[in-house]
Order: C-alpha cells, then structure tokens, then sequence
C-alpha cells in the first residue's frame, strides 16, 4: 500500500465546523500548518470533500496553507533529519544531491530509479529544486507523484549509462524543468535499471557537448561549444562566447 511506497500522509479529523463553513477554524489551520512542519507528504481530507458543503473551498484553504507554511521554511536544513542511516547507499547520495543543488543553485534533480527509493530519499531532504523521477512504471510513478517535490514520468528502461544521461536530459528539456545551458544533477545506478544499486551523482550541462581539438592560437580558450552542421546554421545558432563546431 501506499505505506509500503514510503510516502506519509496526515489525514485531517473531520469536525462538524468544517462540514457546514468554508473557513477552516484555527485550530484546523494549525493541523495543517504543522502537518508540513513535520515534514509530511500530503494531507488529505475526508468528511468536508465527502459530504461538507464547501469541497473545492476545503481543499483550496489546505493548498494555501500548505503553501504558505513551507514559504516560511527559509532554512532547507531543518529538514537535514538526524535519523540518518550511514549504512544505506541510497541515502548518502540524496543528502549529496540535496547538499549540492543548495549549493550550486541547481533547479533541477533527475533520479532514475526502478523501486522509487531514490526519488524519496532525495525529497526527505526537501531540496529547492524539481525531482523528476524517470521509472519504468506506470505503477511506480503514480506511486512517487504523493512524495513531497516529485514529478514522475514514465520511460524505456535505457540499457547504458549513456543512455540514461541522455534520456535525463531529454526529460528535463521537454517537462519544462530545464533550458539549454541549464545545469541539472542526475543520480542512477550501475549497472543502470537494476533495483537498489544507487551509486552514482552526476552534474550535467542541457546539451553541452565535451570535445578535443589541435589549438592555432598561443591562449587556452573555455566556453560552450555550437555544434551545427552547415555555416548558416552555426550562424543561427551562435551566441556570445560560444565556440562554433
């Protein structure tokens, strides 16, 4: 169930107040307020959306609550939990990814995951970022849709490490999550596909390209590299600072 995917849910009491009145009392608003103070994944409703009169207004109230109490969780550490398991792979590499999209400014974390383990690890570190978690499932990504930052989307296992960077990329390019020269962090397992084996953190620029080449000048030179086929399409594609190939 939905226990076993490692997602927690706070269900709210049902009071009579909140089945007949569209405004929350300040006793409900705090249930919810330290609901995601506590680090939990969702809340839910029962008895205002199954039979109050005001359904859409309930749910609206607890969005903008939600909302608003994590806007006052300016420090992200207060989600660096002390029960943290040194033993657990997994783990270490979530709080790593947590730890260096903070410091790098990064927006956007791809985790290829087979069970979901490592999308929800990196989340209990609520992370300032997107978690786009690439599964092979339908299952598993309706699943890790209820786990806190997540957005899941379903692929083709890749069958290479290769691969896999270019499927991440590719995702984030067309969910939205990142641009052209974004940099993302993307975490897997080697070999790729197989459940429990998170061992790998990569940071990775949308659609650089790393390349060799014989100099003709004295000055080393470093920048993003164009690649195009034909010179009007180097034209087209050249900005400043750009490397044309």
């Amino acid at each position: 169930g939905l226990v076993d995917q490692g997602a927690t849910f706070c269900a709210m009491e049902v009071s009579s107040h909140g089945l007949v009145h569209p405004r929350p009392t300040r006793a409900e608003a705090n249930d919810v307020a330290n609901a995601i103070y506590d680090g939990t994944d969702a809340v839910m409703l029962s008895g205002e959306t199954a039979a109050g009169d005001y359904p859409l207004e309930a749910v609206q109230t607890m969005a903008r609550i939600a909302v608003r109490t994590e806007e006052t969780l300016v420090n992200q550490d207060s989600f660096a939990l002390k029960l943290y398991s040194k033993t657990d792979m997994t783990e270490a590499i979530g709080q790593s990814v947590g730890h260096t999209a903070r410091n790098l400014g990064i927006q956007t974390i791809v985790a290829a995951t087979e069970s979901g383990h490592t999308a929800r690890m990196i989340s209990k570190y609520r992370p300032k970022a997107h978690i786009v978690a690439i599964t092979f499932s339908e299952q598993k990504a309706r699943s890790l849709s209820l786990s806190w930052g997540v957005y899941a989307t379903v692929a083709d296992k890749p069958s290479s490490t290769d691969e896999m960077f270019n499927l991440a990329s590719k995702v984030s390019q067309e969910e939205g999550y990142a641009s052209e020269g974004d940099l993302i962090i993307i975490t897997a397992g080697v070999p790729v596909g197989e459940k429990g084996t998170t061992n790998l953190m990569k940071i990775q620029m949308i659609g650089s390209k790393l390349v060799q080449g014989q100099g003709v000048g004295e000055e080393a030179i470093i920048a993003k590299a164009v690649v195009a086929g034909t010179a009007e399409e180097a034209v087209a594609k050249a900005t400043e600072g750009a490397i044309d190939g």
